[in-house]
């Protein structure tokens, strides 16, 4: 089994040069890289460390992926070395080149599972399986199918190693699945998973002496590099190894079938392949045991003391702890036929010392659990997530009774200022009804008096509709949780979108504030109007999950010069009314559409649709345009006002198309040459 390992960590270096994210290396070492993977083999190992720094040291600005690749190269070269601790330390080194970039996700997944082999090299198997779970967990998130057929793979290469046969085969099966999902170009998820899998299910049902089932899953595997093989030339010396692994693995089963003849040729054939050097030694070794065995069956004792010197010598060279159990238990039973047991006595106390040695090295193995300890991780992660939720949680309680309090406070003002002024008012009409029939000009006075009180009213309408005071709390409390030590990142990211969202709502408020809304003396800036509309979902993606409906945003990504705080408002609007006037459960599709002269940006639903009564009147300002939602969201009628003044203030324009039942989209266009 750890020679299974072993050319499997072999297939994962060379998968982590093929994916390379170009902004993040340099050209002359991509190019090292190429070359350098052509003598990547125990062949060329005196050779290839003085290139790999050779070549490392000519970089002068090394980008992360020129590190993540040196890094990698050295821990292939220590882990062919046998040296696996030096390899992890440089494979943690990997990890964290890669942690805080984007883009690399298929780098990291496989560092991951790099590490995970590496540990189950040391026996350390609890810690494999933790690195294991957590590249399925990341492949689950951030990549395809195909992402997860290593983690299944190793998962079952574990269980093969432990003996539990049946939970193993169905890892392996599910990672047969996930590779036949991978594009036939991708050598390593495609080629090398899939004939490393073949042949662990054939192994498990060797191992449970279902020989019939072996030999079928080990001639699939054959016919399977036979039918692929054409289509990776560079790769010949993989592809011979792995059939000469085949070939081994297929004569053992001849052996233990009884057909002798078949057995030694493909024994032979086997061997011929990977004692050469640069391929699989170990499992040469491991076949030339296996044809010690058919000399014994046989009855040939003379060609076994030869034979199983040479073994010895090929152990003192390539050292395996369980190749050396097998050659002493081989040593037994050729004493044994030899009559000779007092040698026979001997090799069977080397026999048992291997044992022990094994059995010591391997000592988390058998009391393992893999589905408990996957849950176990599971629930883990699980919890933390759970925590982060109750911490948000816990922050938008206290924003939302801060906002309670504050909208308690400006309910009691407002309801004081009416009072105020429904006495004044009274005081007013007392006055002006005593002074009526002597001065008419005192009486238009009060008249224009009450005029100017009424626009008063509407003005303090406008404020109170967009709450200026307790958006004014909400940015003043977030900047007191942000100065806060205690935040976790994502938190203080989701704080400082609440900061943005109260700076842009207070520029609203200004704006309002400001004669007839007219815009400031300020400057348009180009601005990527896909991102600025999912900075809008997701402001309102709680909003939608209350009412458990599905916002989908398409479109590519378009810079256009606008003002951005008030185009944001816009969509904010939009995308507001959408939710307020959508069913629970609807669907919400934004889509951005580009033509060579404009730029279009449709909201789309399928709620309650706007009646042909009100048709262009929801545009006016003091138009009674208020109604409730599907929910019975209150509604003033004042947003696509402000909406339409915008999009004339960009030279664009905003429209609808509704049918009432049925769901409304409306229309925002840009000229794509805005006067800036």
């Amino acid at each position: 089994m750890p020679k299974l390992i072993f050319v499997l960590f072999l297939g994962i270096t060379l998968l982590s040069c093929s994916d390379q994210n170009k902004e993040l290396s340099t050209p002359e070492f991509d190019q090292a890289v190429s070359d350098l993977n052509i003598i990547r083999s125990e062949k060329y190992i005196t050779t290839f460390l003085f290139s790999l720094d050779s070549a490392f040291d000519q970089v002068e600005e090394k980008l992360p992926l020129d590190w993540y690749h040196y890094y990698e190269f050295k821990a292939w070269y220590f882990m062919v070395k046998r040296d696996m601790n030096t390899a992890l330390l440089y494979t943690d080194s990997m990890l964290q080149t890669l942690t805080p970039l984007p883009g690399i996700e298929s780098e990291y997944a496989n560092a991951l599972i790099q590490k995970g082999i590496l540990l189950q090299h040391l026996n350390l198997y609890s810690a494999a399986l933790n690195e294991f779970y957590a590249a399925g967990s990341f492949a689950e998130r951030f990549l395809d199918r195909c992402g997860s057929v290593r983690v299944y793979n190793h998962l079952g290469i574990v269980l093969v190693e432990q003996g539990t046969y049946h939970e193993a085969l169905y890892y392996l099966e599910k990672a047969r699945q996930s590779a036949l999902a991978c594009d036939s170009s991708d050598f390593f998820n495609f080629f090398v998973n899939l004939q490393s899998i073949y042949n662990s299910i054939g192994l498990c049902h060797e191992r449970r002496s279902n020989l019939d089932s072996a030999k079928f899953y080990y001639e699939e595997g054959l016919a399977f590099i036979k039918r692929y093989e054409s289509l990776y030339p560079r790769n010949h010396d993989f592809i011979l190894a792995a059939r000469g692994v085949f070939y081994g693995n297929l004569g053992n089963t001849e052996l233990m079938s009884g057909n002798y003849d078949r057995a030694e040729e493909l024994l032979l054939a086997s061997i011929a392949i990977n004692m050469e050097k640069g391929h699989f030694i170990n499992d040469g070794i491991y076949t030339r045991i296996k044809l010690g065995r058919l000399a014994l069956e046989r009855g040939q004792l003379k060609r076994l003391p030869p034979m199983i010197d040479s073994i010895k010598e090929n152990l003192k060279e390539y050292p395996d702890n369980e190749a050396w159990r097998r050659l002493h238990a081989l040593e037994v039973n050729y004493f044994l036929a030899m009559d000779d047991s007092a040698r026979a006595f001997l090799a069977r106390e080397d026999q048992l010392k291997a044992e022990n040695k094994l059995a010591a090295l391997k000592k988390e193995l058998p009391s393992l659990n893999v589905p408990a300890s996957l849950s176990y991780f599971r629930q883990n992660e699980e919890l933390k997530a759970l925590h982060e939720t109750n911490t948000r949680n816990f922050i938008v309680l206290v924003s939302v009774i801060l906002l309670l309090l504050l909208m308690s406070i400006i309910g009691y003002l407002f309801r004081k200022n009416w009072l105020n002024e429904k006495e004044h008012a009274a005081k007013l009409a007392n006055i002006n009804e005593e002074l009526r029939h002597n001065n008419e000009q005192l009486i238009q006075l009060m008249e224009n008096l009450e005029s100017s009180q009424e626009e008063n009213t509407r003005i303090m309408k406008v404020i109170a509709h967009d709450l200026r005071s307790p958006v004014a709390g909400i940015q003043g409390v977030s900047s007191l949780i942000l100065d806060t030590e205690e935040l976790t990142k994502e938190l203080k990211e989701e704080v400082k979108m609440i900061q943005r969202i109260s700076n842009d709502s207070l520029k609203f408020i200004d704006d309002l504030l400001n004669t007839q809304g007219s815009f400031r003396n300020e400057e348009k800036k180009d601005t990527d109007l896909l991102e600025l509309v999912d900075y809008c979902v997701n402001f309102m993606q709680l909003r939608a999950d209350e009412k458990k409906q599905h916002i989908h945003v398409s479109g590519s990504h378009v810079f256009v010069p606008v003002y951005r705080e008030r185009i944001w408002r816009v969509f904010n609007n939009l995308v507001s009314n959408a939710i307020k006037f959508s069913q629970v459960g609807g669907e919400i599709n934004i889509r951005l559409n580009e033509t060579a002269t404009h730029v279009r940006i449709e909201v789309q639903d399928n709620g309650m649709g706007i009646p042909a009564k009100m048709g262009k009147k929801i545009f006016d300002v003091m138009g009674d345009n208020g109604r409730p939602g599907t929910a019975g969201e209150r509604s003033f009628g004042l947003g696509l006002a402000i909406s339409l003044q915008i999009m004339e203030a960009h030279e664009g324009r905003i429209w609808f198309e509704s049918e009432e039942g049925r769901g409304t989209t409306f229309f925002v266009e840009f000229p794509k040459r805005l006067k800036a």
